[in-house]
């Protein structure tokens, strides 16, 4: 926001506003100064109010926003006060938006127009401020900035759950995740594609990684994204996802990014029964690790989770595997009721250290 005072300043975020040396004070506050009010000043109108209401009609933003607060710090509100607080922040994002709807600002001001449109109701403010939100969002998820791409997925999110929104919202929404998405799909595609042509090409397993930020992204697993993982992870059977390895990627998500212990497969017979699986174990994490069979488990689509029935060569009694080392190839039976789907195995030791692959 436009601040002079705080961890937030004009300079910082190069916007540039009326009277912003005079303006600014934290709006993520949280908006907390005036939201209750002593009942002996409500409907009264201070000369900061009426300076806000000026401001806001010349297009103002910054100047409105700081005469208001200046107002609630005084106690004296209008019954409109709220209606117009909520528009000069509606305006603040407008302004923001056209200038810069990268700006980290905008994510903070989001949450505190929420919040009042929340708390003051008002059907024409939940419009507008959800078509600046739609902007904000459909620029965002067109940047080619994860972070940028998740926060503009949030932006149109609450775009969309406002009651009074505009009524383009919901389709505007709609054609900007299926644009997304499919180009998501098509790009974890081509990274497959290009793998299978090259044995030695990690191609396959940045597709694994895109295909995570997509989940994080939308949170949801469409049909089409869980038939293309499938021959990802198909792929990938018999490679440790090591998304931290040099030179693979430029920045890695510690939420994907997440398994210390990590799981190639070198046998899997889903046909069979009991199901046989031939694992070997790469020890990623911060320290020397000990296991056998005892410590997976295999859960199906549904959660349901099977102890193995047997451990078979190198899991058959405890091994150490010091960090970064990979342990000898073990084996593994699950015995699964009928019509149950493997979805992944998990190894988890005693100091809770885990390790996760999921099944094609």
């Amino acid at each position: 926001m436009f601040l002079t005072n705080c961890h937030l300043r004009a300079g910082k975020f190069g916007i540039k506003i009326t009277g912003e040396e005079k303006a600014m004070r934290p709006f993520m506050r949280v908006l907390g100064i005036g939201f209750v009010l002593p009942l002996m000043f409500w409907g009264c109108e201070s000369k900061q109010e009426a300076a806000g209401d000026a401001y806001l009609k010349a297009g103002d933003a910054g100047n409105a926003v700081s005469q208001y607060e200046e107002a609630l710090q005084q106690g004296k509100v209008s019954d409109a006060f709220y209606d117009h607080y909520t528009q000069a922040y509606i305006l603040l994002m407008q302004t923001q938006a056209n200038a810069d709807p990268s700006a980290e600002m905008l994510d903070p001001l989001k949450d505190s127009l929420l919040s009042l449109l929340k708390q003051y109701p008002n059907a024409d403010n939940e419009r507008q401020a959800s078509s600046v939100m739609v902007q904000v969002g459909q620029k965002r998820l067109t940047s080619g900035d994860p972070q940028s791409e998740e926060s503009g997925y949030q932006f149109l999110q609450a775009a969309a759950a406002l009651p009074g929104k505009s009524e383009d919202v919901d389709a505007e929404f709609a054609a900007a995740k299926k644009d997304y998405v499919a180009a998501k799909l098509q790009d974890a595609e081509a990274k497959l594609n290009s793998a299978a042509s090259d044995p030695k090409s990690t191609d396959a397993i940045v597709a694994d990684y895109e295909l995570n930020q997509l989940l994080l992204v939308t949170g949801e697993e469409t049909p089409e994204m869980q038939a293309l993982w499938s021959k990802v992870r198909l792929k990938n059977l018999n490679a440790y996802l090591y998304f931290s390895a040099p030179g693979l990627l430029d920045e890695v998500d510690a939420r994907i990014n997440k398994y210390g212990l990590l799981l190639a497969i070198v046998k899997y017979d889903s046909a069979s029964s009991p199901l046989l699986l031939g694992i070997k174990v790469w020890n990623a994490s911060s320290g020397p690790v000990e296991f056998d069979g005892t410590n997976f488990t295999l859960v199906d689509r549904q959660g349901n989770s099977y102890a193995p029935v047997a451990s078979l060569k190198a899991f058959k009694k405890k091994a150490m595997v010091e960090m970064g080392q990979e342990s000898d190839v073990g084996g593994l039976t699950f015995k699964l009721p009928k019509g149950a789907e493997p979805d992944y195995v998990e190894l988890k030791v005693d100091d809770g250290r885990v390790g996760r692959k999921y099944l094609p």
